[in-house]
């Protein structure tokens, strides 16, 4: 029986670490290469050697098990192509539209390049200036660019801050079950803490990021894997769910999703 599926990009080291952390279950795993996926296999084969070419992608799926400690119990990330997402922002200010321009992750497609928008025209649905207010164009720019139109803005002033560690638990993993990625404004500052270290530059940091997947350990603990945009943090990350909901809590902070 299948219990979970997950997908993992190019970086073959960080794959075969979470294989190897799930101990006490059967996965199974195949690679993208050549333009192909190739057949599903099990055990913890170097897919850096399969016939000598570059890997696009992975795919793991746990087929039976049960796990004795702390590994994930339950987790989905949003396919997305390493590659090419998340770029870069091409302006200091520019985080908020980069954030938006790795929404492609909906439209993954490992043929090409996800989405032919660019920062550019995000910027110009953003209405950013020196900066991207959180406000009802992120409403109009995803329900835009993404079928349904039922994104919201969830402004964490409405919500006690308890209520805001539920909500932003809640609201996230719903919407990465449905295949939808959740934008997240952020305050980065030693008191409310951090993304990763990269943010502790002795100042208030206002940064969006794209939230594209969630893991929760057998213990309860709850971790989310985010795209970022800025320069010296450049990536996809995992941030806990406690320094997620913190840092987006706050007068006109919150979280953008279904």
């Amino acid at each position: 029986m299948i219990i979970q599926v997950f997908y993992l990009g190019k970086n073959v080291d960080g794959i075969q670490m979470q294989l190897v952390s799930l101990s006490g279950y059967n996965v199974r795993y195949r690679a993208y290469v050549g333009g192909r996926w190739l057949p599903w296999i099990t055990g913890n084969s170097d897919y850096a050697g399969i016939f000598g070419q570059p890997i696009e992608a992975i795919q793991a799926e746990i087929v039976s098990g049960n796990s004795g400690g702390g590994d994930m119990s339950q987790s989905k990330i949003l396919k997305y192509n390493s590659s090419l997402s998340p770029e870069q922002q091409k302006l200091g200010h520019w985080c908020g539209p980069a954030a938006l321009n790795a929404v492609d992750c909906f439209y993954y497609n490992l043929s090409g390049k996800n989405t032919d928008k660019t920062q550019n025209d995000m910027a110009i649905l953003l209405a950013t200036t020196t900066q991207t207010s959180f406000g009802s164009c992120w409403q109009i720019a995803l329900n835009g660019n993404i079928p349904g139109n039922l994104y919201s803005l969830y402004r964490a002033e409405n919500y006690t801050s308890s209520a805001w560690i539920s909500k932003v638990k809640e609201r996230i993993m719903r919407n990465i079950d449905m295949g939808y990625p959740v934008i997240a404004d952020t305050l980065q500052n030693a008191s409310r803490g951090f993304l990763t270290e990269n943010y502790n530059q002795g100042r208030d940091i206002y940064h969006y990021i794209t939230v594209i997947g969630y893991m929760i350990k057998s213990d309860g603990s709850c971790y989310f894997r985010y795209m970022d945009s800025y320069s010296k943090n450049h990536g996809v990350y995992t941030v806990p769910l406690y320094t997620l909901a913190n840092i987006t809590y706050g007068n006109d902070l919150g979280i953008v999703c279904y």
